[in-house]
Protein backbone atom coordinates (compact mmCIF):
# COMPACT_ATOMS: atom_id res chain seq x y z
CA UNK A 1 0.00 0.00 0.00
CA UNK A 2 1.03 3.78 -0.82
CA UNK A 3 1.45 5.52 2.01
CA UNK A 4 -0.30 8.45 2.62
CA UNK A 5 2.28 11.43 2.68
CA UNK A 6 3.65 10.00 -1.25
CA UNK A 7 0.50 11.08 -1.94
CA UNK A 8 0.12 14.97 -1.69
CA UNK A 9 0.45 16.23 -5.05
CA UNK A 10 -2.86 15.86 -6.62
CA UNK A 11 -6.74 16.93 -5.55
CA UNK A 12 -8.76 14.12 -3.79
CA UNK A 13 -12.76 13.19 -4.54
CA UNK A 14 -14.06 11.12 -1.91
CA UNK A 15 -17.41 10.03 -2.21
CA UNK A 16 -18.17 7.45 0.19
CA UNK A 17 -21.52 5.62 0.64
CA UNK A 18 -22.13 5.26 4.29
CA UNK A 19 -23.52 1.44 3.90
CA UNK A 20 -20.50 0.48 2.16
CA UNK A 21 -18.06 -1.99 3.65
CA UNK A 22 -17.18 -0.74 7.60
CA UNK A 23 -13.55 -1.15 6.76
CA UNK A 24 -13.96 1.03 3.36
CA UNK A 25 -15.96 3.63 5.16
CA UNK A 26 -13.09 3.81 8.17
CA UNK A 27 -10.49 4.16 5.42
CA UNK A 28 -12.23 7.18 3.63
CA UNK A 29 -12.89 8.89 6.73
CA UNK A 30 -9.33 8.98 7.86
CA UNK A 31 -7.88 9.29 4.35
CA UNK A 32 -9.85 12.96 4.31
CA UNK A 33 -9.24 13.62 7.78
CA UNK A 34 -5.43 12.88 6.56
CA UNK A 35 -5.99 15.66 3.50
CA UNK A 36 -7.39 17.97 5.76
CA UNK A 37 -4.90 17.90 8.51
CA UNK A 38 -1.75 18.95 5.50
CA UNK A 39 -4.01 21.47 3.75
CA UNK A 40 -4.56 18.91 0.61
CA UNK A 41 -7.03 19.93 -1.92
CA UNK A 42 -9.82 17.63 -1.53
CA UNK A 43 -14.19 17.05 -1.48
CA UNK A 44 -15.60 14.99 0.39
CA UNK A 45 -19.12 13.77 0.37
CA UNK A 46 -21.27 11.16 1.86
CA UNK A 47 -24.49 9.22 0.27
CA UNK A 48 -25.98 8.42 4.07
CA UNK A 49 -28.00 5.21 2.52
CA UNK A 50 -25.33 4.59 -0.37
CA UNK A 51 -23.59 0.71 -0.64
CA UNK A 52 -20.38 0.26 -2.62
CA UNK A 53 -21.21 1.62 -6.07
CA UNK A 54 -23.88 3.67 -4.88
CA UNK A 55 -22.77 6.19 -8.21
CA UNK A 56 -23.93 3.52 -10.78
CA UNK A 57 -26.47 1.57 -8.71
CA UNK A 58 -28.35 4.18 -7.15
CA UNK A 59 -30.73 6.97 -9.22
CA UNK A 60 -32.05 9.25 -6.22
CA UNK A 61 -31.28 12.73 -5.94
CA UNK A 62 -27.87 12.50 -3.26
CA UNK A 63 -26.27 10.11 -5.97
CA UNK A 64 -27.02 12.50 -8.45
CA UNK A 65 -25.76 15.66 -6.49
CA UNK A 66 -22.23 13.79 -6.09
CA UNK A 67 -22.12 13.07 -10.04
CA UNK A 68 -22.49 16.31 -10.28
CA UNK A 69 -20.06 17.10 -7.86
CA UNK A 70 -17.55 15.43 -9.37
CA UNK A 71 -18.06 16.33 -13.12
CA UNK A 72 -17.44 19.78 -11.42
CA UNK A 73 -14.77 18.43 -9.97
CA UNK A 74 -12.76 17.13 -13.31
CA UNK A 75 -13.64 20.57 -14.97
CA UNK A 76 -11.70 22.37 -12.46
CA UNK A 77 -8.76 20.15 -11.49
CA UNK A 78 -8.22 18.88 -15.30
CA UNK A 79 -8.75 21.96 -17.58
Amino acid sequence: MTSFSSLYHVPYFIGLGLNDYPEFVKQSKEFAANCEREGLPYVYMEHPTGKHGFDALSDDERAREIISRVIDFYKEYLD
